[in-house]
C-alpha cells in the first residue's frame, strides 16, 4: 500500500509540473498557439526596418553635398560643413557670424554667453587642422598662440589668393608674427591696434600665393 500511495503522489507531483510549465506569471494558462504567431511578426518588422533604414541613409547622402567629419556628442548628431570654407575662425566662439569655428572646445568660455554651444563648430586644433589643402577662403585667428606649425597648418588650407588675418598680443622684442611672415606672402599690411587696454598686433595678408617658396624649400 505504501508503494502504491507513493507512486501517486509522485504522478501528482508530476502533474503539477507540467501545470505550471503552462501558465503565466499571472496564473492563467498560455496559449502557445498564439504566441508562435507573434514572434513571427515581431522578426518580421525589424527585418523591414533594417532594411529600411540603409535605404533612407542613402538617399540623404545622395541629396546632399556636404561631408561629416566628426560626431557631436552633446547633440548627438554628426556635424557638416562644406568641402570648401569662406571663413574660418581658428579658435573662435561664434564672434563671426558666417565663420566656422574651429576649437578643441565644444562649449563657449567666454562673455555672458559661456557655456553655450558654439556655432558653426569644428573640433580640432590650430596645429592639426581637420581640412584638406587649399579649402579655406578667409583665415582669422586672433589671440590664440600662434607657432610654426599652426603657421604651416594655415598655409596648407588656405586657397591661391585668400586671405589671412592674424592678431595677437604686441611684443616688442618678438614680432609674433615672424614666421608667418616668412613662410605666407601675399600684399601684407601690418599695424597695431588697441583690444580694450592691450594693444594688439594685426597683419592681413591679401591674395596669398601658393607658388611662392617656402622658407624650407630655400
Amino acid at each position: 500500500m505504501l508503494c502504491v500511495a507513493g507512486r501517486m503522489m509522485t504522478c501528482a507531483a508530476s502533474t503539477d509540473k507540467s501545470n505550471s510549465s503552462s501558465e503565466g506569471r499571472s496564473g492563467k494558462p498560455i496559449d502557445w498557439a498564439v504566441t508562435k504567431k507573434i514572434r513571427p511578426l515581431r522578426n518580421h518588422k525589424s527585418q523591414v526596418m533594417s532594411k529600411r533604414v540603409p535605404s533612407q541613409l542613402e538617399a540623404m547622402a545622395a541629396k546632399s553635398e556636404m561631408r561629416s567629419v566628426q560626431l557631436d556628442n552633446m547633440a548627438g548628431r554628426q556635424t557638416l560643413f562644406p568641402q570648401t570654407i569662406e571663413i574660418l575662425d581658428i579658435g573662435g566662439e561664434g564672434r563671426y557670424e558666417t565663420a566656422w569655428n574651429l576649437n578643441i572646445r565644444r562649449q563657449k568660455t567666454l562673455g555672458c554667453q559661456k557655456g553655450e554651444l558654439i556655432p558653426n563648430w569644428i573640433e580640432g586644433r590650430s596645429t592639426a587642422i581637420p581640412l584638406a589643402d587649399s579649402s579655406v577662403h578667409r583665415v582669422i585667428m586672433e589671440q590664440v598662440p600662434l607657432n610654426r606649425k599652426a603657421v604651416d597648418e594655415i598655409y596648407r588650407v588656405i586657397v591661391e589668393g585668400g586671405v589671412v588675418e592674424l592678431r595677437h598680443f604686441y611684443n616688442s622684442a618678438n614680432h609674433p608674427h615672424a614666421w608667418a611672415c616668412r613662410v605666407i606672402h601675399g600684399e601684407r599690411t601690418q599695424s597695431t591696434i588697441s583690444w580694450g587696454n592691450q594693444k594688439l598686433e594685426e597683419t592681413i595678408f591679401r591674395s596669398v600665393k601658393k607658388s611662392a617658396p617656402r622658407p624650407s624649400q630655400l
